[in-house]
């Protein structure tokens, strides 16, 4: 079977796509230009998750905390710099996500928008590893309204991490099965259409 692989250099790990598993990359062995999985870890940690999730990690950008609408402007301006296109995620986890609810919202074209926010301030101040947006005319800068705001955790999302800021928790477990997929997006869906259209 065919398996679409990323070498994912900050963590030194490989991403499976095919059931969102995290492989040591000394636990896989090449032959002849395919990868043979000799031993298959499952996601042990919350940033394993957050790189098989967007297809990347990247190191902390630290800065002193400022107001969250600068944030957002500062992670709208770096997608282009992590080569991560709102408008058409790649990973399949995110399009196994970005697509029924682009569905679910009936935008058409390119009006949904999911940003990446992992490790930037507004992950390391504001608890937020990403958001969706509704794309309007004046797109270049959103507020806090213009948001639906979600933290990627190990843990089960049913279980609100303390202190948690984001409107969403999405785990690995929502991809398990089409139930838990399809709740999760419904929840997404009508927070969108109450706060952005």
């Amino acid at each position: 079977m065919f398996v679409d692989i990323r070498f994912c250099g900050v963590l030194n790990l490989l991403t499976i796509n095919i059931r969102c598993y995290i492989v040591p990359l000394e636990k896989v062995v090449f032959i002849t230009g395919k990868a043979v999985i000799m031993f298959v870890k499952t996601i042990k940690e919350g940033k394993d998750f957050e790189a098989a999730f967007f297809g990347f990690n990247h190191p902390f950008i630290y800065k002193e905390f400022q107001p969250i609408e600068e944030v957002l402007s500062d992670v709208v301006a770096s997608q282009k710099r992590l080569c991560w296109n709102p408008k058409h995620p790649t990973t399949p986890m995110t399009r196994r996500l970005f697509e029924p609810i682009k569905l679910g919202l009936g935008v058409g074209g390119e009006a949904l928008q999911l940003f990446c926010a992992i490790n930037t301030i507004l992950d390391y101040h504001f608890g937020i590893d990403g958001f969706f947006s509704i794309s309007k005319r004046s797109a270049l800068k959103f507020t806090v309204d213009d948001i639906v705001t979600f933290d990627l955790t190990f843990k089960s999302s049913s279980h609100k991490k303390k202190n948690q800021k984001a409107d969403f928790l999405i785990s690995a477990a929502d991809f398990e099965s089409l139930p838990n997929l399809g709740y999760l997006v419904d929840k997404i869906v009508r927070k969108l259409r109450k706060d952005c259209l």
